[in-house]
């Protein structure tokens, strides 16, 4: 006669659950990592201003006229609006990253509604410069019908996020000439400006 090996194809209740205990744990521990920091949330922050400044610059280019960005550190918002001398262009066009509640002549990105940004981020303050050898604080910048900026020197936007130890401050640098927005790298010291 012959005896055939059985061989066991399923677990046993007990080994599913101890199974079930050890994903848990280690999910537990692997899932928070996972989220991300402040480093990459101002980062994505900075992403959604640049292209706004982008669409801004774009009008401008498109419109033949001049547009201007202007940066609310009180009320942390990016505002868009036609400043040019053909005042049918005031009005702007429909555009995905308008809010229903946005005046017809402004674009409005506030900054504290990010979707999917869960660390506040907010405008540090904006400079021009160097203007003789040192930085210009100012609160606006406006493209032109070619894309360049009214300036003739670059000027820098800081956004923040983080508190204490943790907190990190990103430059995106506007060029003159072109209008084109450079991302700057995170840092972890405030700037002198501030």
């Amino acid at each position: 006669m012959q005896h055939r090996a059985s061989h066991r194809a399923a677990l046993t209740l007990l080994e599913l659950v101890i199974l079930l205990v050890v994903l848990s744990t280690v999910a537990a521990l692997v899932i928070p990592d996972m989220r991300p920091g402040v480093v990459e949330q101002l980062r994505s922050a900075g992403r959604v201003v640049a292209a706004e400044l982008d669409y801004a610059r774009n009008l401008a280019v498109t419109f033949n006229s001049d547009y201007r960005v202007t940066f609310a550190t009180s009320l942390n918002q990016v505002v868009i609006q036609h400043v040019g001398s053909d005042t049918t262009l005031n009005v702007l066009p429909p555009s995905p990253n308008r809010s229903a509640s946005d005046p017809p002549d402004q674009q409005i990105l506030r900054l504290g509604a990010l979707p999917g940004i869960r660390e506040p981020v907010s405008i540090l303050g904006v400079t021009a410069g160097p203007v003789g050898g040192a930085e210009q604080l100012v609160d606006h910048v406006d493209f032109g019908p070619w894309g360049e900026t009214s300036r003739s020197v670059p000027t820098t936007l800081w956004l923040s996020a983080g508190a204490g130890d943790a907190a990190h401050h990103l430059p995106l640098t506007i060029d003159p000439v072109t209008g084109v927005v450079r991302l700057g790298d995170p840092q972890g010291e405030r700037p002198d400006e501030w």
